[in-house]
């Protein structure tokens, strides 16, 4: 059998005001999502008779330890996360936004990061200025600013393997036994990959949006990148360990025109 079960809450708060010329939109809110899985399997062959199926393993003559096994894991994610927006007059918009994130995917020191974002707009078509040019029907400026984590995928924990035989002689008894060892050595400091990304961006619609695009300069930096890396053996207990090391740098510019000519 396998089995996987998820587990999630949210919950939200809103809050709208709109009083002459301002509009206010802010939420705040929490989120608990746990993922759990395990699962179980056996087999075995030259059954006593063929009646038996899988119902009684026991009366199969081989069965042995390498045709059972099973597994148990699980995740948790927690988040308090707010958002706060502003309008005035329909000309000018700023939006700021916070996240707490934290998992049990990463060390014990580093579970929680902070991840920030906001954004400024311009609609410069709005002003008072801009209302005889009638070709040109959508005009906005805007900045952006903001940070996202992502997930490991493995544990900061470290994690047990069989030998690579699955067996080995205990110097006690002479018996062939058992043996395990660390597969990753544990790292109390993982923490979040971290995406930093600068947005500024012009969008426009020419003769009733027939003509329509935008213009974008962008800076993302992806650092704390996490990378499976090799230790010394001692003092480490295993060979290799999970660790943020890296960093990307990337800047472009974007262009995007559509049109509807007919």
């Amino acid at each position: 059998y396998f089995n996987t079960i998820s587990k999630v809450i949210e919950t939200t708060l809103r809050f709208e005001k709109t009083f002459s010329s301002h509009s206010f939109d802010a939420i705040t809110g929490y989120s608990f999502q746990e993922n759990f899985k395990d699962g179980f399997g056996a087999n075995a062959s030259k059954p006593f008779n063929n009646y038996l199926g899988a119902n009684n393993l026991g009366m199969f003559q081989s069965v042995t330890k390498d045709n059972i096994y099973s597994y148990k894991e699980s995740d948790r994610l927690v988040s308090f996360f707010g958002r706060a927006k502003y309008n005035y007059n329909s000309k000018y918009f700023l939006t700021l936004a916070i996240r707490r994130d934290g998992s049990s995917l990463f060390g014990a020191n580093k579970k929680w990061g902070w991840f920030p974002s906001a954004q400024a707009m311009w609609s410069i078509t709005n002003e008072d200025f801009m209302q005889n040019i009638k070709y040109l029907n959508s005009l906005k400026l805007r900045v952006s600013y903001g940070k996202t984590g992502r997930l490991p995928h493995t544990n900061y924990m470290g994690i047990y393997w069989y030998k690579p035989d699955g067996t080995a002689i205990n110097p006690e008894t002479g018996e062939i036994t058992t043996s395990m060892r660390f597969a990753y050595e544990a790292n109390p400091n993982l923490k979040w990959e971290v995406n930093t990304e600068l947005n500024f961006g012009l969008d426009f619609g020419l003769f009733k949006d027939r003509i329509s695009g935008s213009i974008e300069y962008f800076t993302k930096q992806n650092t704390d990148l996490l990378g499976e890396y090799p230790v010394p053996v001692p003092p480490n207990r295993a060979e290799r360990i999970w660790a943020n090391v890296g960093r990307i740098d990337v800047k472009g510019i974007e262009l995007f025109i559509q049109t509807f000519p007919i």
